[in-house]
């Protein structure tokens, strides 16, 4: 990739997010707002963007690869975990919040964030590799994680959770593109417009939501410092290494460090809501994540890859 047009897309990416954070300051957004901003980058925008890769015809590469891509992803999300696992353990401070630091390394923001961050370093065509991911990460959020976050020693899946928009979209782009389905000029130019918006509204969401985060708290917890460090380079380092063995793709082995070195997934916030686990300490590391990101994305997109 070129470095140049990397740090360039994070710089506009890093703009819009100052953008949301101003004016969320500036109470234009508010909590309430924002809540509904996500929603339609959630339920309409991140589908329709997901879809637009077989719409818009710009997939890169044979079926067989396509299957090749299912595989690695199955396995990324198989070995996460246990990779995560070992890393609680050499970390003694991860020791204090143990299940709770595992969601936050586990679960990146792959849809939320990860979509038009890998929309704008890599193009349409790896968002398909996004919407072939969704599918085991949601899988996994919703049984793996609530094992986590509950403290239960058992769980089932939640299947309205793991059948949402951006499941449905990433198995109807699967569908569509196995089966060479040809949808109709009108169809692909709306879901081509709205996908368009997923990464503006994405970005002024979470600048707005930072707003709402105390900036006192954040940056004197030396806990979050430590956890972006392993969370955004040397995690994502790690899973370059290994999957580098086993993938020739460039692209696709770009798209596995880049979502690794996302932030935390909304998703683990939400059931630390559902079950009354520790909050606060995601808000700091999806902040402290976030910001990070900025600086350490274009690192490794440039660099590594």
């Amino acid at each position: 990739m070129d470095m140049a047009k990397i740090i360039s897309q994070m710089i506009v990416l890093f703009l819009m997010i100052l953008v949301g954070y101003v004016t969320g300051k500036a109470k234009v957004f508010t909590e309430e707002s924002n809540k509904v901003m996500s929603r339609v980058v959630i339920y309409v925008a991140n589908p329709a963007l997901i879809l637009n890769t077989v719409t818009s015809g710009q997939i890169v590469g044979t079926k067989l690869h396509t299957l090749y891509v299912i595989g690695i992803g199955t396995a990324y999300f198989i070995l996460v975990p246990l990779l995560v696992k070992v890393i609680i353990l050499v970390v003694p401070f991860f020791h204090t919040e143990k299940k709770i630091y595992q969601a936050m390394l586990v679960f990146t923001n792959l849809g939320f964030m990860g979509i038009p961050v890998i929309n704008s370093i890599y193009g349409p065509s790896a968002v398909f590799y996004i919407g072939i991911f969704i599918i085991p990460f949601n899988l996994l959020v919703y049984t793996y994680g609530v094992l986590l976050i509950s403290g239960e020693t058992e769980s089932k899946i939640e299947l309205e959770k793991v059948i949402n928009p951006v499941s449905v979209a990433s198995i109807l782009t699967l569908i569509i593109y196995f089966l060479g389905i040809k949808t109709p000029g009108v169809i692909n130019e709306t879901v081509s417009l709205l996908g368009s918006i997923t990464t503006p509204l994405a970005m002024v969401t979470i600048g707005s939501n930072l707003a709402l985060v105390p900036l006192k708290d954040v940056f004197l917890d030396w806990r979050m410092y430590a956890f972006a460090f392993i969370k955004m380079l040397l995690f994502p380092i790690l899973i370059f290494f290994l999957f580098s063995i086993a993938i020739k793709d460039k692209m696709l082995l770009g798209v596995l460090v880049v979502i690794t070195a996302m932030p935390t997934a909304s998703n683990v916030t939400l059931l630390c809501n559902e079950y009354d686990a520790d909050g606060t300490l995601v808000a700091k590391g999806t902040f402290i994540g976030t910001v990070v990101s900025l600086v350490t994305i274009p690192i490794l997109a440039a660099f590594i890859l």
